[in-house]
């Protein structure tokens, strides 16, 4: 890549006007798309975790906001919903993450990553050990170090950032690598050869989950509302 070519942008707004059946209004929706250049196909990764052992981390800012989160949405708090603080964006971070990570594509040190956005570190985890549909399953252990913030604030605040997996015997270069673009990755934890999801949120007790009966929920989300449509 070439930092110094112009992307395109695309903008717009969809459904500012539209209203659903029953006569209610659909919320407007911006949306603004950015076009990059991919010059080898060969160092595609998508988001599906690649190896057990492999090191996992993440690249993100600190905010541990919960307002509009899908966290407190799902969990009907409204109060935390409207309330509490709102995921940080600095702008100049983004920048560094973004370059970091791309730089250590080029180099072939990425083997999955994946975007922190709606359901915060929590979901892009699991999302990234659901894998693909009829393939084995990995699993992820991590660990969180102790902080002054709410642990359930630790894994579902939407501060965006990326999380990424990288081969233990190039964990070093990737660290170097993201200096080299001022910022310093976090260490999770690994990739899990057993479909589990393994967190330490000190002090709060540990988690341990299998991840078949998370991934079919996740799968099926829509199922409870089209059966009660159908009714």
């Amino acid at each position: 890549h070439d930092p110094s070519t112009s992307l395109p942008f695309i903008s717009g707004n969809v459904s500012l006007y539209n209203e659903s059946r029953a006569g209610r209004a659909i919320p407007p929706m911006p949306i603004v798309a950015c076009l990059g250049v991919l010059c080898d196909f060969a160092s595609a990764r998508g988001l599906r975790l690649k190896a057990a052992g492999n090191r996992l981390y993440a690249l993100r800012g600190a905010g541990a906001g919960l307002g509009a989160s899908l966290y407190a949405r799902s969990t009907g708090q409204d109060d935390l919903f409207e309330h509490d603080e709102l995921p940080q964006l600095d702008l100049e971070a983004e920048a560094r993450h973004v370059r970091a990570v791309l730089e250590a594509f080029d180099l072939g040190l990425v083997q999955s990553c994946h975007d922190v956005a709606d359901g915060g570190l929590g979901l892009a985890l699991l999302e990234m050990a659901f894998g693909r549909r009829g393939e084995p399953r990995l699993g992820v252990r991590v660990r969180l170090e102790p902080a002054q913030v709410a642990p359930v604030a630790r894994l579902f605040s939407e501060t965006s950032g990326f999380v990424c997996e990288v081969q233990a015997g190039e964990a070093a270069r990737f660290e170097q690598v993201c200096a080299a673009c001022g910022v310093v990755p976090q260490l999770l934890g690994e990739v899990l050869a057993e479909p589990r999801l393994r967190v330490e949120l000190p002090p709060a007790p540990p988690l341990d989950l299998e991840l078949e009966p998370l991934c079919d929920t996740w799968r099926a989300a829509l199922r409870p509302v089209l059966r009660g449509r159908s009714t």
